[in-house]
């Protein structure tokens, strides 16, 4: 293993510990490093999951604040929507999904959250999400595709139920 390769994993630890005890601003801090220690490394799969660490550190974030701001939700949809984008130009589809499929939470949280937010609107940017998902699964190992579509569909469920399309939410349990 390459020192550099085992510095960024070390860091990606660092990061998960602080998440898990709660503490945001440091996991962030440390999943930051290990992304620009792997985009420095033009590491690519490394960076794409140091990526997806500091986005479900700003999840979690996010989901156990009381009252998150804003522009909180807005940075976690603009940098999962750049990394699921960098993600696919780089060929690392099953990040690419799991970035997609936290972009079309991240889209319903904020309409939640917000009394402001077209619930209408999240749901369909929710659903345009999804189906860039979609497209990709055939791609994926049988298994995957099976998980992967179930995650999918349940989604799917929740956004057309949020627009009141009862019959399609249906179709999709």
């Amino acid at each position: 293993m390459q020192v550099p390769s085992f510095a960024s994993k070390c860091a990606t630890q660092v990061s998960i510990d602080y998440m898990q005890q709660k503490d945001w601003d440091n996991s962030l801090l440390w999943g930051r490093k290990t992304l620009s220690m792997a985009k420095n490394q033009s590491d690519y799969s490394s960076a794409s999951d140091a990526a997806k660490s500091v986005a479900l550190c700003m999840w979690d974030k996010i989901t156990h604040t009381e009252i998150p701001s804003r522009e909180d939700i807005k940075e976690l949809i603009a940098f999962l929507s750049t990394w699921a984008e960098s993600d696919g130009r780089s060929g690392i589809l099953i990040n690419q999904i799991d970035k997609y499929g936290l972009l079309s939470n991240a889209e319903i949280l904020y309409a939640r959250r917000f009394d402001d937010v077209d619930k209408s609107e999240a749901s369909k940017r929710r659903l345009s999400w999804l189906q860039k998902a979609e497209r990709l699964l055939e791609s994926l190992l049988e298994e995957e595709r099976i998980i992967n579509m179930a995650k999918i569909k349940f989604k799917s469920y929740d956004a057309y139920y949020i627009l009141n399309d009862y019959s399609t939410a249906i179709d999709y349990l």
